[in-house]
């Protein structure tokens, strides 16, 4: 099972989350409680091979690298 520890924080300030460097292979649905706060999302270096259809709920969102 994946740990999603460090999503507890949430983004900071500016609606950055930085969630680099897992072994994550889907976005976790613990991110749709920032959907109304998100708007710089840093996946870099994990397992992602696609993006579900939750990715829509992120009104904010500007920046996902």
């Amino acid at each position: 099972m994946e740990d999603y520890d460090e999503l507890s924080a949430g983004p900071d300030e500016e609606g950055k989350l930085c969630a680099m460097h897992n072994t994550w292979r889907q976005l976790p649905s613990d991110l749709l409680r920032f959907s109304d706060k998100l708007m710089h999302l840093n996946m870099s270096y994990n397992q992602i091979t696609g993006v579900s259809s939750m990715i829509g709920s992120f009104i904010l969102l500007e920046v996902c690298a």
